[in-house]
């Protein structure tokens, strides 16, 4: 059963869907969107559970997550449109380009793999049920470790991401790291025909270059590239770099 999600807009033109990494919302996007408003009407989404959009149903998969956004992007007459993702956001952009193809016009994804080794999956749900035992403040120092590089971390650009994880329901941050410790997508990447774009941050501690570059090689159409130094979170540290990337895909394959 879909879920009505929240969402925000800023600027005019055809629209890009945004999709946010697990424990933050649409507005992590705000510096993306403003880079690229000019030419495009960016559609800033808050996936279940996160932001203002509904906690329920529990125990959710990627699949329904997808079917969350193909259900908005249906509701607003969007598609087919461009879908970009970055860490969760990019796993569900990516089963969003499974699923429901005929949405969606290319995909770029950032710090994401497309499937995760059988050896990580314990430790993943492992931490999605530290938050649900412990409380969200038991997770937030390791996460902006893996997150964000130190300069980042210890200016004052970090609180408002500490506080949106801080405020996040601890069994949301459960199942969705449930959802993200299932994820094979190995099979089906070759059944993706339309553009997939990769972003690799050189420094992500989540993502491997190889990982991007299985997903660029899997597909019938993907693309990779690498913006240097770059931690996890790219779309918020280096938003010059990746905002230039997007737009410059965007414009080769509207």
């Amino acid at each position: 059963m879909s879920v009505d999600l929240n969402w925000t807009a800023q600027g005019d033109g055809k629209p890009v869907v945004l999709l946010h990494p697990i424990g933050l919302d649409g507005s992590c996007w705000n510096d993306v969107a403003k880079r690229l408003s000019s030419k495009r009407k960016l559609i800033q989404v808050d996936l279940r559970g996160h932001g203002l959009s509904p906690v329920c149903p529990r125990t959710t998969s990627l699949a329904d997550h997808a079917d969350d956004v193909a259900n908005l992007m249906t509701k607003l007459g969007i598609s087919p449109c461009p879908v970009v993702g970055v860490s969760f956001g990019g796993m569900v952009a990516t089963k969003l380009a499974i699923n429901h193809s005929e949405l969606v016009s290319t995909i770029v994804v950032s710090a994401c793999p497309s499937a995760i080794p059988d050896k990580a999956r314990d430790a993943l749900r492992a931490r999605g049920d530290d938050a649900a035992q412990n409380g969200m403040a038991a997770i937030v120092p390791s996460t902006l470790e893996r997150w964000f590089t130190v300069d980042f971390r210890n200016s004052s650009k970090v609180a408002p991401f500490r506080k949106r994880l801080l405020d996040d329901d601890p069994l949301t941050w459960r199942d969705s790291w449930h959802a993200i410790a299932a994820m094979d997508f190995s099979a089906q990447l070759g059944d993706i025909s339309l553009p997939v774009y990769c972003i690799h941050a050189e420094k992500d501690l989540g993502a491997s270059y190889e990982a991007l570059a299985a997903t660029a090689n899997g597909v019938q159409n993907g693309w990779l590239d690498v913006i240097h130094d770059a931690p996890h979170m790219v779309h918020i540290e280096r938003p010059d770099e990746f905002s230039a990337l997007v737009r410059q895909h965007l414009e080769h394959h509207p």
